[in-house]
């Protein structure tokens, strides 16, 4: 009897351990998981916004302006890649002559099928946008699914340069950011070549290299501007350096472990895409 209680406590104290601790290499690999969206990494794209107050207000006006110009850039862009053709070709509608068969309360129903059918077609889902922590005080990093996120914040800045209205009170710059990859030199010139510009290639074009590091003291300054230079005279000799009133500006900003990049115009005319600065108006430069 005395063997049999301690066979039966010792499984009674093993089960309870097993519930109590459990296993931790399990709890970790969920915990990854479900955090791993929540931090910047490869392949990411987006806005990286700056402040110098708050950044939760940041993100939240950040979001908002995003949301406010996002589903109307995702319309035009559509609407505008797409040809009338094909959308009629893909989205239902009714003949006409074939409606008078049918009554008008079916004819009433397929109109507005038909409608909202297009809508779908040329809007799809509307990108929602996403905040992640880059390890750095007072910036973070909106992730978002909008193919040109460029487009959308020259957008932005323009209508806030020409309404003269400002929109935001935390957040001070909003960078396009058009892919992340790691901060070493040779994965920073790979990206770069994967978005650069088909204007670049060829023409007589300006450029200059906004390069900024915060957490990263394994970079040179001076060998990444002069090795991305470089990329970018030999995609064609006629470009040139101009870090007065250039045409295009390359974004490279250095998070840690991470490089965002990205290739804008009228980087002088946005005022570096300074939200505040550009509320009070242009100046007039390109």
């Amino acid at each position: 009897m005395g063997q049999k209680r301690s066979t039966r406590d010792t499984d009674k104290s093993a089960r309870f351990k097993k519930q109590k601790i459990g296993d931790p290499r399990k709890v970790n690999w969920y915990k990854n998981a479900r955090h791993q969206q929540q931090f910047l990494c490869t392949g990411q794209r987006g806005f990286l916004c700056t402040t110098n107050m708050n950044e939760k207000n940041a993100v939240k006006e950040a979001k908002n302006l995003l949301s406010e110009y996002g589903e109307d850039f995702e319309i035009s862009t559509r609407s505008s890649s797409q040809p009338e053709e094909d959308i009629s070709k893909d989205c239902h509608v009714v003949d006409v002559d074939k409606s008078s068969e049918l009554n008008s309360k079916n004819a009433g129903i397929e109109d507005e099928m038909a409608e909202e059918l297009l809508q779908l077609r040329s809007v799809d889902v509307v990108s929602k946008f996403y905040s992640v922590d880059t390890g750095v005080p007072n910036v973070v990093f909106v992730t978002t699914k909008v193919c040109d996120p460029v487009g959308l914040a020259a957008k932005i800045l323009e209508d806030i340069g020409q309404k003269k209205t400002q929109k935001s009170r935390f957040l001070l710059r909003m960078l396009p950011i058009q892919t992340v990859c790691k901060a070493t030199l040779e994965e920073m010139k790979i990206a770069l070549a994967r978005i650069y510009p088909a204007d670049l290639k060829s023409g007589f074009n300006s450029f200059q290299i906004a390069y900024k590091a915060r957490y990263n003291n394994t970079l040179s300054r001076m060998e990444v501007l002069r090795e991305l230079a470089d990329l970018v005279m030999k995609e064609n000799s006629f470009n040139s350096v101009n870090l007065t009133d250039p045409k295009f500006t390359i974004i490279v900003e250095v998070l840690k472990g991470h490089c965002c990049m990205g290739v804008v115009t009228n980087y002088k005319r946005y005022k570096k895409f300074n939200l505040i600065e550009v509320a009070s108006g242009f100046d007039g430069s390109k």
